[in-house]
């Protein structure tokens, strides 16, 4: 069943669209976008829709193996563990939260494939909501990580270089309240450390800095 989704908003959009016009449009031009509706089509979805250009999956190649459901089982154990391996905790003003959230590590051990990207790499170079960059990644054959994933990698990858890593995860609510977060890993200069927790709500905008990293997707057995 064919669902009509004319309406007054597109109604509206359509007749913005026509004023907006190009003065410098000439009958030539016209009759050619006429002649090619699906050049005109692909314009139009190039313009209006950046975000939707295709990003091809085998450029999104793994970065890192690491394993989850070994060491550390619980948040506090975990956070141990960190401050062991050199890592402090980014806490500003957020330092009470890091004892207001949850989280424990996979009942089984198993590798998991991560994947790094820019946002840039994915087409979002002019930054995105959260909520967008989650869609976007989903269409790619990416997943959120386990809470677990942030820190299980803090343990198992070092660098000397100077990096900001931002985990894509399912934000963690503090106990009581709270704004959600989701994890960060820094390396700075003199081999600082930091883990930090990252505004988790939906709608905060994220410009084009740092890498976020993602969980590639398994394939269903038999493909």
């Amino acid at each position: 069943m064919q669902v009509n989704t004319y309406n007054s908003q597109t109604g509206q959009f359509n007749a913005t669209a026509i004023t907006c016009m190009p003065l410098g449009l000439s009958s030539d031009d016209m009759q050619g976008w006429i002649e090619n509706p699906a050049e005109l089509q692909q314009a139009l979805k190039k313009a209006l829709l950046p975000a939707e250009q295709n990003i091809t999956v085998p450029q999104l190649k793994v970065w890192r193996t690491i394993r989850l459901g070994t060491g550390p089982r619980i948040e506090d154990h975990f956070f141990s563990a960190l401050k062991k391996a050199g890592f402090n905790r980014d806490a500003k003003k957020k330092e009470d939260i890091f004892h207001r959230i949850f989280f424990s590590a996979s009942h089984k051990e198993e590798e998991v494939e991560l994947v790094r990207v820019t946002l840039d790499e994915i087409g979002l170079s002019d930054g995105a909501t959260l909520t967008n960059i989650y869609k976007r990644v989903d269409r790619l054959g990416l997943d959120l990580c386990t809470p677990e994933a942030g820190p299980q990698l803090g343990l198992q990858y070092d660098t000397k270089e100077i990096e900001s890593l931002h985990i894509g995860m399912k934000p963690l609510i503090p106990a009581g309240g709270g704004e959600p977060a989701i994890f960060g890993l820094t390396y700075n200069i003199n081999e600082h450390k930091f883990i930090s927790l990252l505004h988790g709500n939906p709608y905060v905008f994220f410009a084009d800095d740092g890498s976020w990293i993602f969980k590639r997707r398994k394939s269903p057995v038999g493909l």
